[in-house]
């Protein structure tokens, strides 16, 4: 039996889906599930084990009700949200765990950490 977690990767021929599709397996992870534009991740999210979100905007909110109806935790990097998406998108975080950064950056994270 694999230890490996499955991961929807949402965004997965962007720029950041790539750096992550690349670093995957060092990190006993495997992006089973790629989707991008015109893909139906509801056939796939029954079967991993996280999603993480670096698509567009319109894409978020779907991906987190999605996961919010199979009880997975999702990772969102995805920036611009409407503050509509933003309060639905909170209060499906009180029912599933969700990472939620506007930036990835471990320099732009310390600036914030820093200025605080």
């Amino acid at each position: 039996m694999s230890n490996l977690k499955k991961i929807l990767l949402s965004g997965s021929r962007g720029r950041m889906g790539q750096a992550i599709a690349k670093i995957a397996a060092d990190h006993d992870c495997e992006i089973t599930f790629p989707v991008d534009l015109g893909d139906d991740p509801k056939e796939k999210i029954g079967h991993c084990d996280v999603a993480i979100d670096f698509s567009l905007r319109d894409a978020t909110l779907p991906l987190v009700k999605l996961c919010g109806e199979f009880k997975k935790p999702v990772v969102i990097g995805t920036t611009g949200h409407e503050n509509s998406d933003r309060d639905q998108i909170l209060q499906i975080a009180k029912e599933i765990p969700i990472v939620w950064a506007g930036n990835f950056s471990t320099g732009v994270n310390l600036l914030f950490f820093l200025t605080e």
